[in-house]
């Protein structure tokens, strides 16, 4: 049984996947920052709890690096895969802490929407890097580092707010 948790631990976070609850308390709060918007991508979408918290006139597509449910989009942002469809907001809940390239992944979310909602676990609260790395988190970037790469990719803050110590970001297409 150690044997098998090592193995698990070691392999990351694929292999070790679970849905907190509390998960969906942040998912929740989330969404009201959705607005009026007529379609959303729910990247990392897992159980798809985003669906149940959005108004039902809204085009809703999860996507996963598995099929989750029949109509999920696959896509694996690590194997730089990213679906090709363009909505009003790309909407990453929990994600981006599992992204090995950050900057190509924002890049994606630029071309594919007009609004950018994202949580992330940044530097700023979780400083620890042995602890991030022991939670399968592959990157480590401070709140202006992401702030950075989505106004390198024409994405300007529009908010910043916090759920615990996650940092939420909304941030819309320039030119908009």
């Amino acid at each position: 049984m150690i044997d098998l948790l090592r193995f698990l631990l070691r392999k990351g976070w694929k292999y070790n996947e679970y849905f907190d609850q509390e998960w969906q308390a942040r998912i929740e709060y989330m969404a009201t920052m959705v607005g009026s918007a007529d379609s959303v991508l729910d990247l990392g979408c897992g159980p798809c709890w985003l669906r149940k918290y959005l108004n039902p006139n809204v085009t809703y597509y999860g996507c996963d690096y598995i099929q989750r449910f029949p109509d999920t989009l696959v896509a694996d942002f690590n194997k730089y895969e990213f679906p090709d469809i363009y909505v009003d907001v790309c909407f990453g809940s929990g994600v981006l802490e599992y992204i090995y390239d950050l900057p190509w992944f924002i890049n994606q979310c630029a071309k594919h929407c007009n609004t950018l909602i994202i949580s992330y676990s940044s530097l700023n609260h979780y400083k620890n890097k042995k602890l991030r790395k022991k939670l399968h988190w592959v990157n480590h970037y401070t709140e202006s580092d992401v702030i950075d790469i989505c106004f390198r990719n024409k994405l300007i803050l529009n908010s910043k707010t916090y759920y615990k110590k996650q940092s939420i970001f909304i941030f819309q297409k320039s030119g908009i």
